[in-house]
């Protein structure tokens, strides 16, 4: 809200307040929408880069202790979703 807001401001500061009360709302509105995208555009990459740092340090102490699932399961899993390994 507060980045909306901003932009909202020197959109009055540089048109000197020539604008109608709707075109302020829409630049209000499009501020807050490009500034909500692009945190979340931030913090997507940061979360998808610790992921892969942190898997990555896994993989490197072998600290992944993954097992395998019983096979049964895994047949059933296979006519649901015929994916093959």
């Amino acid at each position: 809200m507060f980045l909306g807001s901003v932009v909202a401001i020197f959109a009055i500061l540089y048109t000197n307040g020539n604008l109608t009360l709707i075109e302020y709302g829409m630049i209000f509105g499009l501020g807050m929408v490009l500034s909500t995208y692009f945190i979340s555009l931030h913090a997507d990459i940061a979360e998808a880069l610790s992921i892969t740092y942190l898997t990555e340090e896994y993989l490197k102490k072998n600290i992944l202790d993954v097992k395998r699932a019983p096979d049964l399961l895994v047949s059933d899993l296979m006519t649901v979703n015929p994916v093959g390994f």
